[in-house]
């Protein structure tokens, strides 16, 4: 439902939910779980997770 690359693309434009949701056509709790779920922040970057779930933190210190 939410492409990572498109809400990508946004999130550089504005961190704001409310933006992000109305350009995606979505609600802001749709949008809230997608960031709870499906999104992993490590230091300044932002990552979609993989669908197994989060990254292992031998993973998470290889990449920052």
């Amino acid at each position: 439902m939410i492409d990572p690359a498109e809400y990508a693309a946004l999130e550089q434009v504005s961190t704001d939910r409310f933006y992000i949701a109305d350009e995606l056509g979505i609600t802001i709790d749709l949008l809230d779980h997608y960031r709870t779920h499906c999104l992993q922040r490590l230091g300044a970057r932002t990552y979609s997770t993989r669908p197994l779930g989060r990254f292992t933190n031998t993973l998470a210190r290889a990449l920052s």
